[in-house]
């Protein structure tokens, strides 16, 4: 029953989020406008409707610092992909295996490379990586709820469907 009263606040949250119009974002990306179905199955990053526990100061730190690799990396600048894998895995208090944090990098860099990519939407991408840190204590639903509202930040500044489902599995095995 808990479980459920969670879901449906989550879907309360994600209609109040869309009642506000469209995403606000430069792209010309159909999908910046998201439907009402859309939004009600994928609320608005945050933290806290991920169920993580809120960020100590020393974690807000390395999230701006990834926000700003991320910027970095949609810019192509050199060196951006390991400043941002290396920010990934400093974040994490046991990080997984070095070859996952590459890999969900290299998704990364695929995906936003040569992309507009705005303070908003960087912030909500580096809210939902900090957000994969604590997969492997939620429920499986909210696992799914998770992957695919990275997927939902990257189609909305542009990202093609294979790149950003790439990288929205490229989030599922960081746990």
């Amino acid at each position: 029953m808990r479980s459920m009263t969670r879901m449906l606040m989550l879907l309360a949250v994600g209609a109040a989020w869309s009642c506000g119009g469209p995403s606000p974002s430069t792209s010309t990306s159909p999908l910046t406008e998201t439907s009402p179905r859309a939004t009600l199955s994928l609320p608005p990053p945050d933290a806290n409707l991920f169920q993580a526990p809120q960020p100590t100061d020393e974690q807000r730190n390395k999230i701006e610092d990834i926000r700003r690799d991320l910027l970095a990396v949609a810019a192509g600048s050199s060196g951006a992909t390991s400043d941002l894998t290396d920010d990934l895995g400093g974040l994490m208090a046991h990080p997984p295996a070095s070859a996952t944090i590459q890999n969900l990098g290299a998704s990364l860099d695929r995906a936003l490379r040569s992309r507009s990519l705005d303070e908003q939407h960087s912030r909500r991408l580096a809210e939902i990586l900090y957000a994969t840190l604590h997969l492997p204590y939620m429920p499986a639903p909210q696992r799914e709820v998770v992957r695919s509202a990275m997927v939902q930040e990257l189609r909305a500044v542009g990202v093609g469907e294979p790149e950003a489902t790439a990288a929205g599995l490229a989030v599922a095995p960081v746990k």
